[in-house]
């Protein structure tokens, strides 16, 4: 999947001042777990198949992207590539038959995307900077400095997101290996949320190993900022 990064060094929107990213970002893995799981275990109650729970607990997914969207009114490219792979998932695992199949269709998106960002970062291509920003640059100053600093070839807040894109590659190709590995060797009633659980511990665990390094690239933007005498 490819990822296309805007120009860092152009104006980007005034910061969101409300919640704190990680929050949000917490509270959307939540939400993404809890509500196929507890819509497939609902269905299988009621009678369902397995591959029809399935199927409806996937849908279930998919309209949270499209309202999702609808109420940012902004379509990025992870959502509609979940969104895509949602709708063509569903008739494919009815024609195939086959709920390990269902289960694991997201890995027809995290592994292109690990490794893109594992080798841009290593490349020293900057991948991330849509993510980052809003963690690091929650004032109209400190974005600003943001955008001087990421606008340098080579600096250190190019490093700092590089070597943090090199994490979250990593992670996300060990996930999906050990998303395949559960969805192909354990029950399918049991696969469904133990493999559910697998991608939002390796954000969360991909978030607090990146620390040090949107760390340093906090440090970095509140320096530029204070460099400029502006407010923060």
């Amino acid at each position: 999947m490819t990822i296309t990064e805007p120009d860092p060094g152009l104006t980007h929107p005034a910061p969101e001042r409300g919640g704190s990213p990680l929050r949000r970002t917490l509270g959307v893995l939540a939400l993404d777990i809890a509500v196929p799981t507890g819509a497939y275990y609902v269905l299988q109650a009621l009678g369902f198949g397995v591959v029809a729970s399935l199927a409806i607990s996937s849908a279930l997914a998919g309209v949270r992207v499209l309202w999702s969207l609808a109420r940012e009114r902004h379509a990025d490219a992870v959502a509609l590539f979940v969104l895509v792979v949602t709708v063509v998932s569903i008739p494919v695992s009815f024609v195939v038959g086959s709920p390990q199949l269902m289960l694991a269709k997201e890995e027809l998106g995290i592994p292109p995307m690990g490794l893109y960002l594992l080798v841009s970062g290593l490349r020293g291509i900057p991948g991330m900077t849509a993510m980052i920003r809003p963690w690091v640059a929650r004032t109209t100053a400190l974005d600003a400095a943001f955008g001087r600093l990421i606008a340098r070839p080579g600096g250190e807040l190019t490093r700092a997101v590089c070597r943090t894109q090199i994490v979250y590659g990593l992670v996300f190709l060990a996930t999906s290996a050990t998303r395949l590995t559960l969805i192909f060797t354990l029950p399918i009633d049991t696969a469904v949320w133990v493999s559910g659980l697998v991608l939002p511990a390796g954000i969360v665990l991909a978030i607090l190993a990146a620390i040090p390094f949107t760390g340093r690239a906090g440090a970095l933007v509140e320096a530029e900022a204070g460099a400029e005498g502006g407010p923060r």
